[in-house]
C-alpha cells in the first residue's frame, strides 16, 4: 500500500472510532452518519487488505492487526502534525540576506518609519544577515535596479522604469544660513537678499531647490545632506536642510532659518524595489513591517487630529 492523503483522512476516522469504542460512539465527534462511518472503515480495510475491527452483537472490537494499525496510525498522525508545525515555523522563521539602502541623515526624522520597522523586523524569528548602505538617491535606484540592493528608501526626484515606488512619508526642508553668514543677524532677510548670496544645492534635486529661490545656478553642489550642512555651517553659503536635521544647530544658535513663510518644501520619501523580482521572505517581511508602521502612524495622526 502506498499511503495517500485520502488514507490519512481514513486513518483519522479509524482512530476516532477506536477511541470511541463503537461506530455510534464516534458519530458525534465525526459529525457524519453511521453508514458513512461504516463506508469509510470499509474503504480503509480494502486499502489495507485486511479487517481492522469486528462489530456485531458481541460489540465492537479491534482485530490483532487493527490494534497494530491503531498504533502505527497514531505515530503517523503525530509525525504529520509535527511536520505541519515545523513548516509553519519555517514560514514564520526568516533566513537569508536582506540588503537595504538609505539616503544619509534621516535617523532624526520622527516621521520616518524606519526605526520602528527595524524594531518589528528584528523581533521576528530567524537568522537574517542584514546589510544597510548609505547612498545618494541616484545610487540607490541604480543599486536596486542592478539587484545589488533589495530595497531602497529615499527621496527620488527622477524615476527609473522597471522600479516600483511606494510612498512612505514627507520630509520638511527649510532654508538656513550659518552663524557667521551676513544674513544671520539681519532682522528680516528677503528673497532678493538670498539671490545675492552664494547658494549650495544638492545635485540630485535637479535644481528643484534653486527654482524655489528663483536662482539659476548654485555656487556649490553636493550629493548628500551632511556635505551641504558643512558648507552652510561654514557661514559662506545658504541652502536647504531637512528641518529635523538642522534643529540641533538652530537650538545651539549655529543656524538660522531664512524666509520661514516662503522657503519651505516637502520631499517625498518612497520605498523602491525592482519589479518582477523573485519572492524573498526577509524582503517581503521587512516591506510588510515598513508598511504596517506607516499605517499605524497615519492612524495615530488621524486620532490626534480628531481629539
Amino acid at each position: 500500500m502506498h499511503t495517500q492523503m485520502s488514507d490519512i483522512r481514513l486513518l483519522k476516522i479509524f482512530l476516532v472510532v477506536a477511541d470511541s469504542g463503537s461506530f455510534a460512539g464516534a458519530q458525534p465527534a465525526l459529525n457524519i452518519s453511521l453508514s458513512t462511518i461504516s463506508s469509510h472503515i470499509g474503504t480503509l480495510e480494502t486499502r489495507l487488505g485486511f479487517k481492522l475491527c469486528t462489530r456485531g452483537r458481541s460489540g465492537f472490537r479491534l482485530t490483532d492487526r487493527g490494534r497494530q494499525v491503531y498504533l502505527y496510525a497514531q505515530r503517523l498522525l503525530h509525525e504529520v502534525e509535527r511536520f505541519d508545525v515545523n513548516v509553519d515555523n519555517l514560514k514564520r522563521s526568516l533566513s537569508g540576506e536582506i540588503r537595504i539602502g538609505l539616503i544619509d541623515n534621516t535617523i532624526s526624522d520622527t516621521r520616518s518609519p524606519l526605526r520602528r520597522a527595524l524594531q518589528k523586523f528584528t523581533k521576528r524569528k530567524g537568522n537574517v544577515a542584514m546589510r544597510i548602505s548609505i547612498c545618494s538617491p541616484t545610487e540607490l535606484q541604480q543599486h536596486v535596479y542592478n539587484k545589488t540592493l533589495h530595497i531602497g528608501i529615499g527621496s527620488f526626484p527622477t524615476k527609473i522604469e522597471g522600479l516600483i515606488y511606494t510612498m512612505l512619508y514627507d520630509e520638511e526642508h527649510r532654508l538656513y544660513c550659518g552663524r557667521t553668514h551676513p544674513l544671520f543677524t539681519k532682522p528680516s532677510a528677503r528673497l532678493t537678499d538670498i539671490k545675492n548670496t552664494k547658494i549650495v544645492a544638492r545635485g540630485y534635486l535637479h535644481s528643484q531647490d534653486l527654482q524655489l529661490l528663483d536662482v539659476p545656478n548654485a555656487a556649490a553642489t553636493v550629493e548628500n545632506v551632511e556635505a551641504q550642512a558643512y558648507l552652510i555651517l561654514s557661514g559662506g553659503y545658504v541652502g536647504f536642510l531637512p528641518a529635523h536635521y538642522a534643529e540641533q544647530w538652530v537650538n545651539e544658535g549655529e543656524l538660522r532659518q531664512l524666509l520661514p513663510d516662503d522657503a519651505v518644501y516637502e520631499s517625498r520619501f518612497e520605498l523602491v524595489v525592482k519589479s518582477g523580482i523573485v519572492p524573498n521572505n526577509p524582503v517581503d517581511a521587512f516591506i510588510s513591517d515598513v508598511q504596517s508602521t506607516v499605517a499605524d502612524s497615519m492612524l495615530n495622526q488621524a486620532a490626534l487630529r480628531a481629539s
